[in-house]
């Protein structure tokens, strides 16, 4: 699976911030940050953690760090897995 995304890269080197559309990326853009399209590619070897939301199909949450992904749910991402709401991928980014 791949996907697109828009980010900005922070200046400890790591990719933040990922949309689906760049009006949106723009908009989180308050310190007038280069926006990048980046392609997610699900790799077990990826940097980063992806949630894949299952009734869209797409994933919706990206970031560097697992807490940053589980804190999104009330109970945690592996209460979300269980309810099959969704799942969690490691991603690689290929900056466009």
């Amino acid at each position: 699976m791949e996907q697109l995304m828009y980010c900005q890269k922070h200046s400890s080197g790591y990719y933040y911030n990922f949309c689906s559309s760049v009006r949106t990326a723009e908009s989180y853009n308050i310190n007038n940050e280069l926006i990048y399209s980046a392609k997610l590619i699900v790799n077990d070897d990826g940097d980063y953690y992806a949630w894949l939301d299952y009734e869209t199909n797409k994933i919706l949450f990206v970031a560097h760090i697992l807490p940053a992904i589980n804190i999104l749910f009330p109970y945690g991402y592996k209460a979300e897995e269980k309810a099959n709401k969704g799942k969690l991928l490691k991603v690689r980014i290929n900056i466009l």
